[in-house]
């Protein structure tokens, strides 16, 4: 017995929602790019380690800026698998690609995962210079590809999604990860802050120095 297909529509309203509310607040607006701007300007995902930092802050900008535009979003990705954002129980996951010249988004990580492994999430793409838009399995249906150890959806097929549905795409300047070295390494920023408090006396003399390499 084939099991019923998933009922997006809620996931769909919640993001139409989330673009009226950014499309009648032009300041909200500027502050999500900028938002983004500082955190790829400051850790460059060029830096492998960033990308996990920067993934997991780009779930916590979106979910700021939801709730700043009325919607009970709620940042999940740190306790659920799969649900990064959920808005009234509604899971999203959320997708940046930074890069310049966009690429394939990166769905599901499948390394020892079974190879039946599908997408089943609504999921919010922050795409550099393009901005921030919405998709799901049943939208785009057969449009995901096997890539080493990743199932990923095209930018083909997200790109030509939004040219014929502009209403799931909220078009905003989102910036790319900058060309030049980055200013911040995530784990050092973590170090710099722990051994900064007033007991670490010995160790505080020298944290200064330890991006240097």
């Amino acid at each position: 017995m084939n099991e019923a297909a998933p009922n997006f529509q809620p996931a769909r309203d919640a993001f139409l929602k989330f673009r009226r509310r950014l499309d009648d607040d032009s300041p909200l607006c500027g502050e999500v790019v900028e938002a983004i701007r500082a955190l790829v300007t400051e850790y460059s995902t060029s830096i492998a380690e960033n990308r996990f930092t920067v993934g997991g802050a780009v779930e916590h900008i979106i979910g700021t800026a939801m709730r700043a535009a009325g919607l009970p979003a709620r940042n999940r990705g740190h306790l659920e698998r799969g649900s990064d954002i959920r808005v009234d129980g509604v899971g999203f996951s959320i997708k940046g690609v930074f890069a310049h010249g966009l690429g394939a988004v990166g769905l599901i990580n499948t390394r020892g995962a079974n190879t039946s492994v599908v997408w089943k999430d609504a999921t919010i793409l922050v795409l550099a210079g393009v901005g921030i838009g919405y998709v799901d399995p049943v939208l785009l249906p057969n449009s995901t590809v096997r890539q080493s150890d990743q199932l990923q959806l095209p930018k083909k097929a997200y790109l030509g999604f939004f040219r014929e549905h502009p209403e799931y795409l909220i078009a905003l300047p989102i910036p790319a990860n900058p060309k030049s070295e980055a200013t911040r390494v995530a784990s050092y920023a973590v170090a710099e802050e722990i051994l900064a408090r007033l007991h670490f006396k010995a160790l505080k003399k020298f944290r200064t120095s330890m991006q240097d390499g």
